[in-house]
Formats: C-alpha cells, structure tokens, sequence
C-alpha cells in the first residue's frame, strides 16, 4: 500500500512553536507516540504501517521507506511503502537477507549497497533511483521474523547509528502489533475449526452446573439439530432440561449426577422429548470438573443421539421374541395336526359304518365341521411360523389385486370407498397366490372394521421401491430383509387408527384391537412375509388412520428376447404419491413405462441400479432433503446424456434451472403438455 507523506504528522496538537516541533529528539518522540497510538487504535494492520513509515519520514533524514512481510509463497513481499517506483519494487520484491526460520537477526546496514553482493539488475535500479544507502531492521515478534522495515538513503552517510535505533524501535511497535494481530486471527481460525469441527460431530457437548440436572452454561451449536432447542433457550430457560425428559428417566439421570458427584463420572441413557414433540434416546457421558463449596457441581459432557441403535435393539428382541412364539406355534400346529388327522379319520370310520338313516350323522356332521375349522386355524399358526406350505409361482400383484377387487368391494363396509392405485408394468414376484390374497383380503377387511359406520376411504396401490440398507423397515417386527427392489402393496385407511400402546403388539397371536377378536390376526401375516423373505411397515395414530405397507422381493424373468421390445422407461421423482401414481398412468397412457421415486436418493438409486438406462427424467423441483437442482446435477454427473425436466408450482427461468436440467415443466400440467415436452426427445 502506497503512501504519501503527511508533514503534519511532526506537530503535536496545540503546539506552535516551530523550533520545539523541528527538533530532533521531539520529532523521534512524535513519531513513536503516534506509532503507538496507532497500534493501541487501528482497526487494520495497513493503518499502523502508514503509522510507522510516516513516522520515519517525519523525524529521519529520509524521504522512502517501506515493510515487507511474508507471503504464503514463504517470501517476502511489499506490504506498505513511499517514494519507491513500480520498477524498484518489481525487481526487489521477494528478497530477504535472512531465512525465515532465522532466530534473532541483526539488523543490516549497507552504507554503500553498489558495493554489496547484489545482484545486477538490483544494483542497476538502485543507481537509477538514487538510493545511496539500505537499513534492512528484522520485524520481531516472541523470536519470530514476521519480515522487515526498510529504510533508503537519499545520499551517502544519511542512514547512521542513530537512524538505525529509531528505526529499531519503530519496528518493534510494528512487529508486536502485526504479530499480536496474526496470533489473534490465528485464535479465531481455530475456533471457527473447532466450531464447524462440532457443528458436524453427531454429538453434542456441554458444560453445565447441578444440583440441577442441566442448568445449561455453555453448549454446542448443534444441540439445535439434536434437540431442536437452541442454545439460547436452553441456557435461559430455568429447568428446560428437567421438563423434557421424560418423567420415568428423571430418577435414573438424579442417581447419576449424585454418582458424578462422588465418582467424578457416570454415563446414563435417557429419553428427551425434542421441540417438535417427538421422543429420543440420549446417551449421556459426565464429568465432574469442579465442586464449589456450596455444594453446586460444574460438570462436562457429551450427548449421543442413540435412538436408531435403540430401535434396532427393539426391533431385534421383537424379532427373537416372536421367532420363539413362531416356533412354539408352529410345533404345537405340528402336533396338534396329528390329532386332527386321527379324529377325522375316526369321525369318518363312524360315519360309514353308521346306518344312513341314523339321527346320530347330523352331530358327527357338526363334529366335522368343527375339526374343519380347527385344521384351518392350525394352518394359520403354520403360516405365523413361516412353516405352511408355499405353492409358489411367478405371479402379477396388480392382476391380483385387479382380480380380487370385485369380491373387495362386497366384502367391506357399505360407509367405505374402496380406491385402487395400482402402478403400471409392475414387476412380478414369487409368491403363493392363495397366501397373497389372504394377505390382501385380512388387510382390507381391517382398514374397513377400523372405518366402522362412519364415512371413510381405503386406498389399495402398489409400486416399486428401491430399498438400501439404511431404509429397510427397522420398527418391530423387523423381519431379515436384503436390500434390493421390492414390490410394494400398501392398504391405507381413514378409520379410527391405533394407540401408540397397541401399536407395538398388533403381530402377536390372537391381539386384537376389535371388541371380539378372532383368530392369529396380523400374525398369520407376518409369518406369510416370513416365508417369502419380505417385510412390514405400519404407521397408524388415533383418529388419523393407518397405513400397512407390505413389502416383496421383485422377481426378474430374465427373458433376454424382452429387451429388444421393452417400452421407453421414464423416471418420475415427486414427493406426492399422487402426482407420482398420475404420472405414472399418464405416461402408460402414452406407451410409455414409468418408475417412480419419491424423493432426490431413491432418484440417484434408480440411476444407478438400472441397467437398461432412462430414456428421460421428470423431477419435482421442491422436494425434503435433496432438492431437484441438486439432484439434476448429481444424475447429471453420472449420465451427462440424459435428459432431466424440471417440474414445479413455481415457474423458474432457464437461467434458474441448474446444471444438467433441460427444460421445465409447469404444474399443474395435461397430457397435451406432457406429450409436447416428451415428444421434443421422440417419446410420444
């Protein structure tokens, strides 16, 4: 930063006497005292170099000067100067007389620089720029050469003992502030590591004082992502911590903090009901740090949101636990089969040696009856187990369902509309077609009952989702599933819903929420999903409804002749379930197969997974997590060719489209719309 020279800068304020401000020992003192103003006041470093060098022009027999500091090339560069030309600072730029790990260095004075060990390009501008003499004074901070304050010599003998200490001392203001400054900037480069470093850690750290489990001093900034209380609300809001835990973990969490108190440690787990209402599991590890004598304990500590290792570990004790229920079912089924099989048989050598005109065959006719209805129910404690016998054969879920829709409608309530959604050109599955239909008629017949009198929907669909292992249905029963494509049956109801106590228990043997319960229930159907390696996720609240969704592994023919007359296939991304089953139709309307994803991942899943490619991809713009702009760019990435449409309620510019997106597609939009984009690639 260039300078220029200021003669004011010699006066004090209020003086005017011009000998007093004229004399030396006045103007070196002026100089200091403004040089260290300007390091107790400056805001920036560039104003305590204009400090220094004007300081030295002011009291020194000088007219150029200049500082010098390293450069993150490990050289040093010109940072403040004046009187010096673009050439003399091209050539010198750079130079060092010392290295930068030197210890201590000396100043240096060349008296006569022509004379020196310079090179001649350097020597060559110094007699063009009349500089007859160099002062090379070391900027020093704690032992540390941060760089140098060069002083230059109008004529020979301008720069003496006396310049050299002046300018000794009006380097060590400069250096104490440049050094000061770069070790600040250094303390708050390490903080904003430190803070992104916990910004990102999935744990939260404290520092807290008790009696009171959390009267909150200090947390890190993504308790809020935890939490979803801020730190702010947590350090000023009395006893926050202790109305949101949940009041059966309050006794555990006090014994902890009474063994922190004495041990200086403890690690508890413990149930915390986030803002937004929802429960988690917290693992806390505490520390004691500090007990005053009045008996307040400081402490430290690290929570852990554990709540998906805690489901896991439900999930796999209602897995085990109902494993040994199926086992015990299906033994007792085994035997009790046996019996049946030796009363039928007796029953029948009864009924044949009995004359036909006894009065006595109506009740051994009731007799059969009953050992009918008791074969049933010991198959379905077969089918609970995952023992029954599988007739399996490749078969269409949406011909199924399209098959039973007819004996559907009868079966249900006459207050319920039945709506079927089924996806197109879904892919088959290995099933046993009777155990599928029962599992279809048990879950309508549910949704209905739980519908009742009054008015409500139940939704029938299928589709296709791509399941990886992080999104495999984890709540109990958690059945031994792979990841992979699945076909998916999903029965939803408008009905009455269930509690969040009976939730977890709707797949034991004979549990019913009904008034008179009948049966194995749910059960028979797990053990259904059992037998063909699929799986079940409910979702239900009162009043709200329930969703059932069952999930089954997708069965590949693997007929090589079908690719050479497989239709186009689209990718449709929205997170309306609507609008993706619309879309869906639309494009079977137009000769064309779709894939649907609701959401940017399963997108990228799709991309990947598919071996046969996209013709195009129609993608929601808005969407939860990975937006559409994003997710345009990332399949863009991985396939450079394919072409994206961008959808949305909002209309976008084409320069707002992103990276690999190629055009846009306005909702709410017709079949007319749809067929004029897609007929721009030679789809329709």
């Amino acid at each position: 930063m260039h300078f220029e020279f200021d003669p004011s800068v010699g006066r004090l304020d209020g003086e005017t006497d011009p000998g007093l401000y004229a004399s030396k020992p006045y103007l070196q003192l002026k100089a200091i005292h403004r040089l260290a103003t300007a390091v107790t006041r400056a805001a920036t470093m560039d104003e305590v170099f204009e400090a220094a060098i004007q300081g030295m022009l002011t009291a020194l027999p000088i007219t150029r000067a200049a500082i010098l500091t390293w450069g993150e090339d490990g050289r040093m560069h010109f940072r403040a100067w004046m009187g010096l030309s673009d050439r003399y600072r091209e050539v010198a730029d750079g130079h060092s007389p010392w290295s930068r790990d030197a210890i201590e260095p000396e100043p240096i004075l060349m008296a006569d620089p022509l004379q020196e060990p310079l090179s001649q390009e350097l020597k060559a501008v110094l007699r063009s720029e009349g500089i007859h003499g160099l002062a090379f004074i070391p900027l020093l901070y704690q032992g540390r050469l941060l760089g140098k304050l060069m002083v230059y010599a109008d004529q020979p003998g301008d720069i003496h003992p006396d310049v050299v200490q002046l300018a000794q001392t009006l380097a060590g203001h400069v250096a104490f502030s440049l050094g000061r400054r770069q070790a600040e900037e250094a303390h708050r480069a390490t903080e904003r590591r430190l803070r992104r470093i916990l910004r990102n850690l999935p744990v939260v750290f404290y520092d807290a004082e008790a009696p009171h489990p959390m009267a909150t001093t200090w947390v890190s900034e993504n308790v809020a992502e935890v939490t979803g209380y801020t730190e702010e609300e947590l350090k000023t809001v009395p006893d926050l911590w202790e109305q949101v835990i949940h009041p059966e973990d309050h006794l555990q969490l006090h014994k902890a903090l009474d063994q922190t108190r004495s041990t200086g440690s403890a690690v508890v787990e413990y149930r915390l009901r986030r803002k937004d209402g929802r429960w988690i599991w917290l693992l806390d590890h505490m520390e004691r740090v500090d007990l005053k004598p009045d008996g307040v304990m400081r402490i430290v500590g690290v929570l852990t949101d554990i709540s998906e290792r805690r489901l896991q570990e439900e999930s796999h004790r209602e897995s085990q636990r109902l494993e040994g229920i199926g086992l015990l079912a299906g033994g007792i089924a085994h035997d009790f089969n046996n019996l049946l099989t030796a009363m039928t048989g007796s029953l029948n050598l009864a009924q044949m040696k009995l004359p036909s005109e006894s009065s006595v065959h109506a009740h051994l006719g009731n007799l059969e009856s009953i050992l009918e209805r008791a074969s049933n129910l010991t198959r379905q404690m077969l089918d609970y187990s995952g023992r029954g016998k599988l007739h399996v054969a490749t078969m269409d879920l949406n011909r199924t369902v399209q098959d039973m829709t007819g004996l559907l409608r009868v079966s249900i309530s006459k207050q319920a509309q039945l709506l079927v959604m089924p996806s197109p050109r879904l892919p088959a599955v290995l099933a046993d077609a009777t155990q599928i239909h029962q599992v279809v008629m048990n879950l309508v017949t549910n949704a209905s009952e739980a519908i009742g009198e009054r008015e409500g929907t139940i939704t029938l669909s299928t589709r296709v989702e791509c399941l990886t292992a992080d999104h495999l249905p984890m709540a109990p029963p958690s059945l031994p599933m792979s990841p992979g494509a699945y076909v998916v049956l999903e029965v939803s109801d408008t009905g009455c819903g269930i509690s969040a106590e009976a939730l977890p228990r709707i797949f034991d043997p004979f549990f019913t929420t009904k008034a008179t319960g009948r049966g194995l229930g749910l059960s028979a159907l797990l053990g259904i999903l059992r037998a063909h390696q699929g799986g079940v996720r409910v979702t239900s609240r009162p009043s709200g409804g329930t969703t059932v969704t069952i999930y089954l592994p997708s069965h590949d023919a693997g007929e090589p002749q079908a690719k050479a007359t497989r239709r186009a296939q689209i990718l449709v991304v929205d997170d309306e379930p609507m609008i993706l089953l619309n879309a869906a139709e639309l494009m079977a309307g137009l000769g064309l197969d779709a894939v649907t994803a609701k959401n940017g991942r399963e997108a990228l899943e799709w991309i990947q997974g598919n071996p046969d490619g996209f013709a195009l991809v129609l993608m929601d713009q808005i969407m939860p997590g990975v937006d559409g702009r994003t997710t345009a760019r990332l399949i863009h990435q991985l396939d450079p060719d394919l072409p994206i449409i961008l959808s949305s309620g909002f209309s976008l510019e084409t320069s707002e489209l992103g990276e690999g997106v190629a055009g846009f597609l306005p909702k709410p939009y017709s079949l007319a719309q749809l067929r004029k984009v897609l007929s721009q690639y030679g789809l329709a």
